[in-house]
């Protein structure tokens, strides 16, 4: 039998397949990719039933809805199996992956101790691209110091071609150094890797995090990451020098010992010297865009649009985390079944509705009003409640994914339900995307501006379009049929 990191290998390579994604939507179609992959038999499917509960219970897999009429715990059958939805692997789970991917050490199975770092890193350094001038002398001087470091030399923002090797030096260090900063709270990569480190430490029982406080304080830190609210953290302010001992002082008093001659290991060398950063910080509170209004410098009317969306995207993280586990909120509906294929009916026109809103919100008049023509200065009070509308839209989509879960109907519209309040997700999405777009090219302006010219100014184009999945819209029409035939019987 495959062991358990083999599983996870499964499961994780096919969240990273877009074409394949949709397998995960049933423990049974898992099954089948198994059985297609070599790694089970036909007749292996209570065994792997019994492995994907016992990684649910490990932490390093989760999943969604459980169909109706399959209780907890389980009875280890295809029934089961086939009943729940949505698996998913958790960032300790895709740690584990990448470290059997790289040719390390296997999950544990059936009370086998877990694996140690040992003989990996004493230490990660987490940051955006734009703190490489902190992350770099501080390597150095941990180096110097006799501790193993971790560190990229590529930006973070690159995509998934790093990720394997990201998730393997997580898995492999003792401890995850974070430089917080104002960009590090902007970037996807960093606070992914903050939320893989977060979950060593609930695992470990024992402090995983050191952060590193740059160009921030506590108050700035705990209105973005609550993780780390109540942290001590190490300043730049103190110096290179001062900062390292710190560290090396944590290591100490975890019973670390440093050892000398050891490397930093690097993704890719650098090459020459960097010129200095030309990219802007995005104001993500309201202090720094009050300031920003104030102040009015270069390019001011895109950071406060780009600000007030991350803003928008940051305080409903809670709620986009919910929506990933396709959980239920709102006023419980009972809907009988003479009523449902209406009620339904009723909330995709609603949904689709808010097609013609988006095409309100992003009215090229409205968008010059508040930007302002030409030369002119822009609105700050129309820019705001741009940004503002599409989040309404954002948490409103996500909030109506709840509300429709929450609904009783009766056993044959229960597929089709769920398939009603997927429709959404990839809306979701797009619009999450399209504020990190945003935030990613208005930072980038000053750059783009440098080789801008009378006849080639600088342009920036921000698409927004929401479309449905593909995937999704057949599995409504799927459910659809089902309870159609079912109702005719």
């Amino acid at each position: 039998m495959p062991t358990a990191s083999e599983v996870l290998d499964v499961l994780d390579r096919l969240e990273r397949d877009a074409e394949r994604r949709t397998k995960l939507a049933s423990g049974y179609e898992i099954f089948r990719v198994c059985v297609e992959e070599g790694l089970l038999n036909e007749d292996s499917c209570d065994w792997l039933a019994q492995r994907m509960q016992q990684l649910n219970g490990e932490h390093l897999i989760a999943h969604g809805p459980v169909g109706a009429g399959v209780l907890e715990p389980m009875v280890w059958d295809n029934n089961w199996l086939q009943s729940v939805h949505d698996w998913r692997v958790t960032a300790t789970g895709r740690a584990d992956a990448a470290l059997y991917r790289s040719g390390g050490k296997s999950a544990p199975v059936d009370g086998e101790s877990p694996p140690s770092t040992a003989e990996g890193h004493h230490l990660f350094i987490s940051h955006a691209s734009e703190d490489k001038d902190v992350a770099r002398p501080l390597s150095e001087a941990l180096k110097a110091r006799g501790w193993s470091v971790w560190l990229d030399e590529l930006e973070l923002t690159v995509g998934d071609s790093l990720s394997g090797r990201i998730d393997a030096a997580l898995a492999q260090s003792r401890f995850g150094v974070v430089v917080l900063s104002p960009a590090f709270f902007t970037k996807t990569w960093p606070q992914r890797e903050l939320a893989g480190l977060a979950a060593r430490e609930v695992d470990a029982g024992a402090k995983v995090i050191l952060p590193v406080w740059h160009d921030v304080d506590r108050h700035y830190i705990a209105q973005r990451s609550p993780i780390l609210a109540d942290r001590l953290g190490a300043p730049t302010s103190l110096g290179t020098d001062q900062v390292a001992e710190l560290i090396s002082q944590a290591l100490e008093r975890a019973g670390v010992r440093a050892a000398s001659g050891t490397d930093v290991e690097t993704v890719v060398q650098a090459v020459g010297p960097e010129p200095p950063s030309l990219r802007l910080t995005i104001p993500s509170t309201p202090e720094e865009q009050t300031r920003l209004i104030a102040e009015r410098p270069k390019f001011w009317e895109y950071l406060l649009y780009a600000g007030v969306l991350v803003q928008g995207k940051n305080e409903l993280e809670t709620k986009w985390d919910d929506h990933q586990l396709r959980l239920s909120s709102g006023t419980r509906r009972e809907v009988d079944e003479q009523s449902t294929p209406d009620f339904l009916s009723r909330e995709m026109g609603w949904m689709s509705r808010q097609v013609g809103v988006l095409e309100r919100i992003l009215d090229p008049l409205l968008q010059e009003q508040a930007f302002g023509a030409d030369d002119d200065s822009g609105d700050p009070v129309r820019i705001t409640n741009l940004a503002r509308r599409l989040i309404s839209m954002y948490e409103a989509l996500m909030d109506w994914a709840a509300a429709l879960r929450n609904a009783s109907v009766p056993d044959a519209f229960t597929e089709l339900l769920e398939a009603t309040a997927c429709w959404v997700d990839a809306p979701i999405e797009q619009i999450r995307d399209f504020i990190d777009v945003s935030a990613e090219q208005t930072a980038r302006l000053p750059e783009l501006a440098a080789d801008a010219t009378v006849e080639n100014p600088v342009t920036i184009e921000l698409v927004l379009k929401l479309e449905a999945d593909p995937k999704v819209q057949e599995r409504h029409a799927n459910a659809l049929r089902r309870a159609e035939q079912t109702l005719t019987r």
